[in-house]
């Protein structure tokens, strides 16, 4: 009886040990997951930083062109303008001579 009793004892303490082993195994799987998945969202995180930075990059090349074509603009609406004031300045120098050219003839 004694010995039954020891078996017994002996037998529920190796399930008792194989459960808890399973357990810890499971435990362990549940952590390699929850790791990969935090990997996984780290990697995504990355991922989605790059793009920031691309886009922000973008945006600043966007801007400078910007800046870049208002001055431009400035620069092209300036030369026209100093172009019209020569044209104006040549049309009276040429008033101006055609004058004196028939002050002088008459």
């Amino acid at each position: 009886g004694a010995w039954h009793m020891v078996h017994g004892a002996w037998y529920t303490m190796c399930k008792v040990r194989g459960a808890w082993r399973m357990a810890y195994v499971a435990w362990c799987m549940a952590r390699m997951v929850h790791g990969a998945w935090r990997m996984a969202y780290v990697a995504w995180c990355m991922a989605h930083g790059a793009w920031c930075m691309v886009h922000d990059v973008q945006g600043a090349w966007c801007m400078a062109h910007g800046v870049c074509c208002v001055v431009h603009g400035a620069h092209g609406a300036w030369r026209m303008a100093h172009g019209v004031w020569w044209m104006v300045h040549g049309l009276r120098c040429m008033v101006n001579v055609v004058w004196c050219m028939a002050h002088g003839v008459w």
